[in-house]
């Protein structure tokens, strides 16, 4: 699972994405999970920058090479967030894996 941690976003970015660590999870006892941070238990994924919906094929790739990012959220024309794009799995698809 990742999150977005929208704190202090670097120019161009929408905050950085963090991945929940399992094994860390599962280590915190189930009476402290309440006041343990989810930052605390996860790890840094990278900047996450917005695209917009309806982007695809080569106007998707051309986007993601103008603003390179591990992560990318996706927004509609309102700015809601409507999924995420890695760009590991682009790069395996280009890749044909």
């Amino acid at each position: 699972m990742l999150l977005l941690d929208p704190a202090s976003p670097r120019p161009g970015t929408v905050g950085r994405a963090l991945r929940l660590q399992g094994q860390a999870v599962a280590a915190v006892p189930p009476k402290h999970r309440e006041q343990v941070p989810a930052s605390a238990v996860a790890e840094p994924v990278g900047d996450v920058v917005a695209l917009r919906t309806g982007l695809g094929g080569e106007e998707l790739v051309s986007a993601m090479l103008a603003r390179p990012a591990p992560v990318y959220l996706v927004v509609d024309p309102d700015g809601r967030p409507r999924g995420v794009i890695l760009s590991a799995d682009v790069n395996s698809l280009l890749r044909g894996r």
